[in-house]
């Protein structure tokens, strides 16, 4: 089964924002999962756009900027967790035989903490060492689109996610901080950066089997 995924940091939600509705019902339209961050009152709903809403607006020091959700009707469970040590949440879903998480990192030097911790938890809670998995999201590091792989482990005991991130630029600013991260799947197409001006982040896409 093929299952085609967006992640988008949408920097505010849709109220009072006819163009960015529409934008994000065209997303649900066109993907089997549309994951998005600082999505506001979006983490709240039941549904949107005639699919399933899973998310959260807890983040951080309450900070309900930082909200995320998952936007699909393809999922037979889901799971919501917190991040330890920065409170944000990790919000996931099972399409088929794969998990499929977001998350927006802390910015200011900590996302890699959040990115090491979310695999960690996916790890220990929802796939084991060779289940089917892929994190999407705002990870706020610097990427140089040459990372490929990252171990949430140790040396010893090594615990090892595939890394997809870009050389072209995810945010407005030239930076690329937002990518995909996955673990025994197969990558049918993507991931590829999709220019979008109604954020200062772009949306990134792919499809995984």
């Amino acid at each position: 089964m093929s299952i085609s995924v967006i992640s988008w940091n949408m920097q505010g939600g849709v109220a009072n924002n006819a163009d960015k509705e529409l934008t994000l019902k065209t997303m649900c339209a066109l993907y089997d999962v549309v994951m998005v961050q600082e999505c506001g009152t979006i983490a709240t709903l039941n549904q949107f756009a005639g699919k399933s809403v899973i998310g959260s607006l807890q983040a951080g020091a309450l900070n309900n900027r930082c909200s995320v959700a998952i936007i699909t009707n393809k999922h037979s469970k889901y799971d919501i967790a917190y991040l330890s040590i920065s409170g944000r949440p990790i919000i996931s879903v099972l399409v088929g035989d794969v998990w499929l998480s977001t998350i927006h990192a802390t910015s200011g030097g900590i996302g890699g903490t959040d990115l090491t911790a979310t695999l960690a938890y996916a790890t220990k809670t929802l796939v084991g060492a060779d289940g089917k998995y892929l994190l999407g999201g705002d990870f706020n590091i610097l990427f140089n689109g040459e990372e490929n792989s990252i171990n949430v482990g140790s040396s010893y005991r090594q615990d090892n996610y595939s890394l997809h991130t870009f050389k072209r630029r995810t945010h407005s600013s030239g930076a690329s901080l937002d990518a995909f991260a996955s673990r025994a799947l197969e990558i049918k197409s993507g991931p590829s950066v999709v220019v979008e001006k109604l954020s200062d982040h772009y949306p990134i896409t792919t499809s995984i089997a």
